[in-house]
């Protein structure tokens, strides 16, 4: 599977605007509170925030060595379709359209939703996340080109809000609250149960430093940009995620935030009054917008090479005239719209962050096939093997921890995948049925096609 140089639309900004798009969004401005009632220390909620980046780096640096050897569209389903086996790789588009995408889309959208009802308070902040999809939605059917241009747009809002919101906040911030109430050992609080089961509600907040990859096919130059992307990217959000979080904790205390959504609006409402912080929920839900549109222009780009893959689904891969996938989108937006309707936010936190973290150690772990088997990739990550052994061995840890703080969501999640399983045992059936090996025909020549462009 190829992608000629005129179909690759997105330069090195766009690819990185995408990820910075993603990742700033719903957590930084949502989670601290929810952290918060796991974690009672200022000092241990700003390390876990950095540690949340010192993981997500070591997974960037592991995937742009994927991406840099395997520059198409498609993340985790096109590593580990080639690299480990089909089924995992249709394991984890299936993971990625509900716990990747859709939910994620769902969550923002509604977050934005509370924040612009911080706003205008007769709005139904459901109706806004219903619209905010839809139109979102509409605007990526109409063209890739067409969206990176108001993404692109978008992110630059945002970033300007965010700089707005540190340099306000630290010059407007009390010194009152820094870091004061921290007197018990902090290297035992890293391993205590609620600690890591904190890390993953953290490791949502960044998801989003893999998102270039799954638009590969449409970078230019993605051998150089692709890898660029990913690092500079998720340096720049870890580098803003503490920021904001240390004006968090100077401006309101613990017990001001425990359990609190909008923090962004309470922090700006706490400093300069209603007024303030209202015009500055506006703010933020100018910057979900830019995550709900990123979310809905990357995910779609998946169900294409399913669809490409496996003739049952080959309807998602159809595309319209601007080389937009039209059903693609639409599902997504369905499903988003369904779980908006139907699902409670936190529960929904820990649901995208325990099934999305299974795929990516698995993905990362692909970085220790390519060495085994002597490929060679443009990009080398550094420090091999430390680098991708601390991403897979830290989320390994968190999961454990996880699995018994949030039995319920960790249950879902194992839900979907066996779904998933199940899903992809029928689609066998129906090729072979069929007199079809096309799958195993894709990936076999794939990744052959790929070795030999290599060496």
């Amino acid at each position: 599977m190829s992608h000629n140089t005129a179909s690759r639309k997105l330069g090195y900004f766009s690819a990185t605007a995408i990820i910075i798009a993603v990742m700033i969004g719903t957590g930084v401005f949502t989670l601290t509170g929810f952290i918060a009632q796991n974690i009672s220390s200022q000092t241990l909620i700003i390390a876990a925030w950095g540690l949340g980046g010192v993981i997500s780096l070591c997974g960037a640096l592991s995937y742009a060595e994927l991406a840099s050897y395997m520059p198409e569209s498609g993340g985790e389903y096109y590593f580990l379709s080639r690299l480990m086996h089909p089924s995992i790789g249709f394991l984890s588009g299936w993971v990625s359209f509900i716990a990747g995408f859709s939910a994620p889309v769902a969550a923002s959208a509604v977050a934005l939703g509370t924040y612009s009802s911080a706003f205008w308070n007769s709005i139904n902040p459901i109706s806004v996340a219903l619209i905010s999809v839809i139109i979102l939605s509409i605007m990526h059917i109409i063209d890739t080109k067409f969206g990176s241009y108001i993404q692109n747009m978008l992110t630059l809002i945002k970033i300007l809000l965010i700089f707005f919101f540190i340099s306000i906040g630290y010059f407007g911030a009390p010194e009152k609250n820094v870091f004061m109430n921290n007197h018990e050992n902090h290297f035992n609080a890293f391993f205590h149960e609620d600690f890591l089961a904190s890390m993953l509600l953290i490791s949502y907040a960044y998801a989003g430093w893999n998102m270039a990859a799954y638009i590969g096919g449409e970078i230019k130059n993605p051998k150089k940009n692709l890898p660029l992307s990913l690092i500079t990217g998720t340096l720049f959000v870890a580098f803003i995620y503490i920021l904001i979080n240390i004006i968090y904790l100077k401006v309101l205390t613990i017990n001001d935030i425990k359990g609190v959504l909008e923090i962004g609006y309470l922090s700006m409402k706490t400093l300069y009054g209603d007024s303030i912080g209202r015009w500055f929920s506006l703010g933020i839900s100018i910057a979900l917008i830019s995550m709900i549109s990123a979310l809905l222009m990357a995910g779609p780009r998946i169900y294409m090479m399913v669809g490409n893959d496996y003739k049952i689904f080959k309807l998602l891969s159809i595309k319209t005239s601007r080389d937009t996938p039209i059903i693609s989108i639409i599902l997504q937006a369905s499903v988003a719209i369904i779980l908006i309707i139907t699902m409670s936010y936190e529960s929904l936190l820990y649901y995208i962050g325990f099934t999305l973290t299974i795929f990516s150690v698995l993905a990362v772990s692909c970085v220790f096939l390519l060495r085994a088997n002597g490929h060679n990739s443009n990009f080398k990550t550094p420090l091999y093997p430390l680098v991708p052994l601390v991403f897979i061995c830290s989320n390994l840890l968190i999961l454990f921890y996880t699995i018994q703080k949030k039995p319920i969501e960790s249950t879902i999640g194992f839900v979907t995948i066996v779904t998933g399983f199940i899903i992809y045992i029928f689609a066998k059936s129906y090729e072979q049925s069929s007199k079809t090996t096309y799958p195993q025909k894709v990936a076999k020549s794939s990744y052959s096609n790929t070795t030999k462009s290599s060496k």
